[in-house]
């Protein structure tokens, strides 16, 4: 928790001309259902990336924080980044991840298994600490925070998606 703590950053509102937009991925769902960027677009939505295991406990923080402040109509995925092997099936990797991950949040849940959407965010995948974005409706990012959850940096994202936090 010590590096994550080091390594934090606010949140990045971005400029209207700077938003990049979410980059086509390919994922697994814990709960078995195939995933795409197109399950995303249509509302707004807040992804927490896990770059890898080191930033799980991170992450978890940042997801009860966000499902407690955002409101109904934004979506919250949690994205599993982890690097695994090349020879390990998918299904393997999701088994693994389900004992660690409650089933009521599996179809919340994501594994990224294609597309290397993580570095094309520009989440580096040995990052000790969770990446988090903010996209609105067409897939526009535009907010990012990394590091340990704050309420400033939760402000921060709801207030670019237009959206009034519940704290």
């Amino acid at each position: 928790m010590g590096l994550c703590a080091a390594l934090s950053v606010a949140a990045e509102p971005l400029l209207a001309g700077s938003r990049a937009s979410l980059p086509r991925f390919k994922a697994r769902a814990l709960s078995g259902v195939p995933k795409t960027e197109q399950d995303v677009l249509g509302q707004p939505a807040v992804l927490v990336i896990t770059p890898n295991r080191t930033a799980a406990l991170a992450c978890k923080a940042w997801g009860d924080k966000l499902q407690k402040a955002l409101p109904s109509n934004v979506a919250l995925w949690a994205l599993l980044a982890l690097n695994i092997p090349f020879l390990v099936p998918d299904e393997y990797a999701v088994r693994k991840a389900q004992e660690k991950v409650p089933p009521p949040l599996w179809d919340k849940t994501w594994l990224l298994t294609h597309g290397g959407m993580e570095k094309k965010l520009g989440v580096p995948s040995e990052a000790g600490e969770p990446y988090v974005f903010a996209v609105d409706a067409t897939g526009k990012v535009v907010a990012k925070a990394r590091g340990v959850v704050t309420e400033e940096k939760i402000d921060e994202i709801t207030e670019a998606l237009n959206a009034r936090p519940r704290h």
